[in-house]
């Protein structure tokens, strides 16, 4: 199955339509740099809502192991965005998977010297730019997906992902803006287009 992972959520009213189309996950950001920032307060109170079924990430700017041990228990974390440079082995002991964001080129030195199963996110590939690499390339890509899970960007139009899909499937789609209709407010009917586009696959065995 590939899963649909929407980021950058911000308010209850998106969250709420996004599980009840069909998203596998939703993220949130605490980092208050960036400009789909949510409070504490109000991450907790969507989360409380949210099915027990999805997969909720978060997105924070302070990596201090304690911190975020008491943030995945109050809030449900399903999984936590942490660059690589910033990873901590402690980290393996909140309960939750780390999804550890990077080059495609640190990802790939990271991924080929541990064996801890963990979720990858490359900043600098998309599911597009993933597809148009040669047959040697592709291949290192799935060994990686195969041996790890590897979430891919996507901002491709829903009606061309069967195509990119076909000869590569990663274990989650993840957008950021690409589901938006403005930065921070979801697009239902192209939410919708995407989930209807990936059951049209066969999925992941």
């Amino acid at each position: 199955m590939i899963r649909i992972l929407i980021h950058g959520i911000t308010t209850k009213t998106d969250a709420l339509a996004a599980a009840k189309l069909g998203a596998n996950g939703l993220g949130f950001i605490l980092d208050k740099s960036d400009e789909r920032y949510i409070e504490f307060t109000l991450a907790r109170d969507i989360l409380h809502d949210l099915p027990p079924v999805m997969c909720n990430f978060l997105q924070v700017d302070d990596y201090d192991t304690e911190l975020l041990r008491n943030m995945v228990q109050k809030l449900r974390i399903g999984a936590l965005i942490i660059p690589i440079e910033a990873y901590k082995t402690e980290f393996e002991s909140l309960g939750c998977r780390l999804t550890l964001t990077g080059t495609a080129e640190e990802i790939l030195d990271h991924a080929s010297t541990t064996a801890a199963k963990r979720q990858y996110l490359p900043r600098d590939v998309e599911l597009g730019q993933l597809h148009d690499k040669s047959a040697q390339a592709l291949q290192i890509w799935r060994d990686v997906n195969e041996a790890h899970h590897l979430l891919i960007p996507c901002k491709a139009e829903p009606a061309t992902l069967p195509t990119l899909l076909d000869r590569f499937k990663p274990a989650g789609l993840f957008f950021q803006g690409g589901t938006e209709s403005h930065t921070g407010l979801q697009d239902y009917p192209r939410i919708q287009a995407y989930i209807q586009a990936i059951h049209s696959i066969v999925e992941r065995v």
